[in-house]
């Protein structure tokens, strides 16, 4: 409506109200000029007079209403086209919604209804974090952009931007709020991802290392996403997760063992993501996953997401963001989760950046993680013997040894196991790998038998004990270097049934005075009907069994019926993967003769093993196991 309009329609109801006024008052005087009783009917003029006064007052209240109405309602209707809501929130004489639009249905998941039903509505869906910002929007007279954000009912988070008008009352206080609420949740998280992946491509002139690069990722993971935890993890060999990166609301990383293999957290986002090479988010409430939901509820996490960083076919690491409002990983936003740990995998694979190796993960590069020249790291003298130490539980002595081997990139970088086996079996290695390794783990033993160590475990496979001769050749080994055979201990490590072939090998090893060692009892192809066929002497609890102590009844069960079970047949107990204090002092009370694991040894280098063997003979070892092991 132009002005000229408007300033006619004015003219139009003061000419209504003239014509009317001026009707009265003749109408009015020639009555009282005819009537005789003129005080009685002055009386009757003036309540006549405040009659018609109050219903054309309440007609133009009336009028006013209606329009105020329609402009509201048109002005709702023009933010409602757009995709925004409208509504309206009245502080006095209580506190309630007395309009929303129907849309915020699709982003909360409620009823409009619902809302305006209850009283503390909007206090109830604002995130903590924003709550502090709600007194604030009544104490101004306008408020623009302010960005709130919702925890709708089933966990989701929407980020909003909030036009707001304060209503007043004719004293001046406010007692409502108008305005606009508009979903920005998409709009802001794309722009969080296009952040980090400048950020990330900005740190690679900077010439940090790999570490650096991880650490600053999860500060800004921790600063510009919604999330209150960020950390980043390399998957070791020996089923572990190694943290090497952490930012957030951490503290309760140092209690949390991660794991990727078969033990009881390997059902979490860290472990699933690993092993099955996606993203992963997990809240608490889901069933299952008991023993990582209990970690969860502890550190008061709401939701978490593990993204794998891939290089070619391997996991190079794991980037793990975790939440303590709601769940904010919705499909779309695991896609910007995965893009960035995406562009961070490539960035530190171009770079070539190693993991800072004092920290303890290995290479998130590296050519070795996917392939392998063995056949010149043989050549070349870059395939080793680490050592891992087994302890007495009695007494603390470090009884027995396990050789194992390691690789070196022609960098110097350590390339473990799990990269040299598949590699060696598919080049058709493994014979050679396995008489390498064994010659180099005997010549060593006499200098380990002299520092106290009485025997020395060496692995063996199907295929090498397939080899013609496999037995004799070993005893003549053991002989040149002047060790007696039964201070060697042939390991069967093998996923599968020993054949005849190999059963035959075993015998013959047994006959020549050898021990022999049956890994990983418990799962695989060890169980109790080979143990009745094979000349064991030594049995090895698998470590998925030790890892479950305390929080499987089964494992329990098992573990302490395979102790029984080994002091019947007079065979050495040996429990592999002990890496906690309770884990060795349910161990020990079981019965279990021998200790191996991260809480006394990591698997290490010659030098260092020498180092810790001198150590320990100089040291009682009440001194440094007391603590570990109950008896002491």
């Amino acid at each position: 409506m132009t002005r000229g309009e408007q300033y006619g329609r004015a003219a139009r109801h003061a000419l209504f109200y003239a014509a009317c006024a001026t009707a009265w008052i003749i109408g009015s005087s020639w009555i009282t000029r005819h009537v005789s009783d003129a005080a009685g009917f002055e009386l009757i003029k003036g309540l006549g007079f405040v009659a018609a006064t109050s219903c054309l007052l309440f007609l133009v209240l009336v009028s006013h209403d209606r329009r105020a109405r329609q402009a509201a309602d048109r002005t709702r209707r023009l933010i409602e086209s757009s995709g925004d809501a409208a509504f309206l929130y009245r502080s006095r004489p209580h506190p309630h919604l007395e309009y929303v639009s129907d849309i915020v249905s699709d982003w909360l998941g409620l009823d409009p209804e619902d809302l305006r039903q209850r009283a503390d509505a909007v206090a109830w869906l604002v995130h903590p974090a924003d709550r502090h910002l709600l007194p604030l929007l009544l104490t101004l007279e306008t408020r623009h952009g302010v960005a709130i954000r919702w925890v709708t009912a089933d966990g989701r988070v929407v980020h909003t931007l909030l036009d707001v008008l304060s209503v007043t009352d004719r004293r001046g206080r406010a007692t409502a709020l108008e305005g606009r609420l508009r979903n920005v949740t998409d709009e802001r998280r794309d722009k969080v991802e296009s952040a980090l992946a400048e950020a990330i491509l900005e740190d690679v002139p900077q010439h940090f290392e790999a570490t650096e690069l991880v650490q600053r990722t999860c500060e800004r993971l921790v600063a510009l996403a919604e999330v209150e935890m960020a950390w980043f993890g390399v998957p070791l060999d020996d089923g572990t997760v190694q943290v090497v990166a952490a930012d957030g609301d951490v503290e309760y990383l140092d209690n949390l063992q991660v794991r990727w293999d078969e033990g009881p957290l390997s059902l979490g986002p860290a472990g699933t993501a690993i092993r099955e090479h996606r993203a992963v988010a997990m809240t608490p409430d889901q069933p299952g996953y008991e023993a990582w939901r209990a970690r969860a509820f502890n550190a008061r996490l709401t939701a978490s997401l593990a993204i794998p960083l891939r290089h070619g076919s391997a996991v190079i690491g794991v980037l793990i963001v975790s939440s303590r409002f709601g769940n904010p990983f919705d499909d779309a936003h695991v896609a910007r989760f995965t893009r960035t740990a995406d562009r961070l995998a490539i960035v530190l694979a171009a770079t070539g950046r190693p993991m800072d190796p004092s920290i303890g993960g290995r290479s998130p590069l590296a050519p070795e993680h996917t392939w392998f020249d063995l056949p010149a790291a043989l050549e070349g003298g870059r395939i080793e013997v680490w050592w891992q130490p087994q302890v007495a539980s009695v007494d603390g002595r470090i009884v027995a040894v396990e050789a194992l081997v390691r690789g070196r990139t022609e960098a110097g970088e350590v390339v473990l196991p799990s990269v040299i086996l598949p590699e060696a079996e598919r080049a058709g290695l493994m014979v050679r790998l396995g008489r390498h390794l064994r010659r180099l783990a005997v010549e060593q033993a006499p200098h380990w038998l002299a520092l106290g160590v009485e025997r020395v475990a060496l692995n063996a496979s199907i295929s090498e004990l397939h080899e013609p001769g496999f037995a004799l050749e070993l005893a003549e080994l053991v002989d040149r270097n002047s060790l007696a055979r039964d201070q060697v201990e042939v390991e069967l490590v093998e996923s599968a049934p020993l054949d005849m072939r190999a059963a035959r090998a075993v015998a013959e090893l047994s006959i020549s005075g050898f021990r022999i060692a049956v890994d990983d009892y418990g799962s695989g192809w060890a169980s109790l009907g080979h143990l009745a066929q094979l000349p064991a002497t030594t049995l090895k609890i698998d470590r998925v069994f030790v890892r479950d102590l305390g929080t499987s009844a089964r494992a329990d069960q098992l573990v302490r019926s395979t102790f029984e079970l080994a002091r019947t047949l007079g065979l050495t107990a040996v429990a592999e993967g002990v890496e906690t204090v309770s884990q060795a002092h349910a161990l020990a009370a079981m019965g279990c003769e021998l200790h191996q694991g991260f809480l006394f040894a990591r698997p290490m280098p010659t030098p260092e093993f020498e180092r810790l063997l001198r150590h320990h003979r100089d040291h009682p070892p009440a001194e440094w196991a007391a603590p570990l092991l109950p008896e002491l």
